[in-house]
């Protein structure tokens, strides 16, 4: 931008009245061409100098032969100076004697475009509140964490409203961590005989099978939590059934508008899903986070 150069000048100014340097913020910009042009105005406006003064006048638009010209507050006039016509605005005007109302003093400035610049931002900002006021962006977070593999993958679900104007942006961060198992042992037997039983004992992710004699008795109550280490080397995503390229094992804000459902252009409203599928059992955990402009004329106000 701007040749590399991270400011405007005017050499012609700076050589004829001196440098004069000034910082410019304009937040409610994001364009930087924007910006620049925007800058450059400012620029061509304050180059020259501000000249105000105030001179006494007869207005002789008060008689009918004359009454063309006639002066407006905050009209431009011209100004005769050493045989030069110059453009100025009148900023101000007094009559000190009402019953002389030809005799006015006027307030004379040379920035013809102050008022008309001045007018323009406050319509950008009123603008600005106008959008405001028609919508505003949230931002939402889905999240899980569970077991899964190959064959029950991870399901993230999350809706977009009908009141939503505009999706901005939707991210997927996920890592994958060890498998966790939950074991608990706690079923008692009250039968009096003893019996023949296939017992299973669970060993995620092997199950051991076996047959003994059970008499009657009674297990304590007992949970723990076990992570296993399972070599898992790819995981898989899909957002709405379309496939998104690449097997890591970890996503750092991955973005998946693209592969969301749409409808002329636009992410459809309504439930939308994301599927992750290890190639072994793992644990899953996930953050969906959802940008959207959204203008709400749904429910109350409470």
């Amino acid at each position: 931008m701007n040749g590399g150069l991270r400011y405007l000048k005017d050499d012609a100014s700076i050589t004829k009245w001196g440098k004069r340097s000034y910082i410019w913020i304009d937040k409610s910009i994001e364009n930087e061409y924007t910006l620049k042009d925007r800058a450059q105005a400012l620029l061509d406006q304050w180059k020259d100098p501000k000249v105000a003064f105030t001179v006494d006048s007869v207005d002789l638009s008060i008689l009918p032969e004359y009454s063309q010209e006639r002066k407006v507050l905050n009209g431009v006039t011209r100004i005769l100076v050493d045989d030069k016509e110059y453009l100025s605005r009148i900023i101000g005007e007094e009559i000190p004697d009402i019953s002389k109302e030809y005799e006015v003093k006027y307030q004379i400035n040379n920035k013809i475009s102050d008022i008309a610049t001045t007018q323009a931002d406050m319509e950008r900002k009123q603008q600005v509140n106008e959008a405001y006021s028609q919508g505003a962006t949230n931002i939402y977070s889905f999240t899980y964490q569970d077991n899964c593999d190959k064959n029950v993958p991870a399901h993230i679900t999350f809706y977009v409203d009908d009141d939503v104007v505009n999706v901005n942006t939707c991210e997927l961060t996920f890592e994958t961590k060890k498998y966790r198992g939950y074991n608990q042992v706690g079923d008692v037997y009250d039968e009096t005989t003893a019996r023949t039983n296939d017992a299973s004992i669970e060993s995620v992710p092997d199950t051991h099978s076996h047959s003994f004699e059970l008499p009657s008795h009674t297990h304590a109550v007992k949970a723990f939590v076990t992570e296993y280490q399972i070599d898992v080397t790819s995981v898989k995503v899909k957002v709405d059934g379309n496939a998104v390229p690449g097997n890591a094992l970890d996503r750092d804000r991955l973005d998946i508008v693209p592969y969301l459902d749409k409808s002329d252009g636009k992410v459809t409203r309504g439930r939308h899903e994301i599927t992750l599928l290890p190639d072994m059992p793992a644990r899953i955990e996930a953050l969906v986070i959802l940008r959207v402009f959204i203008q709400s004329r749904l429910g109350g106000t409470y």
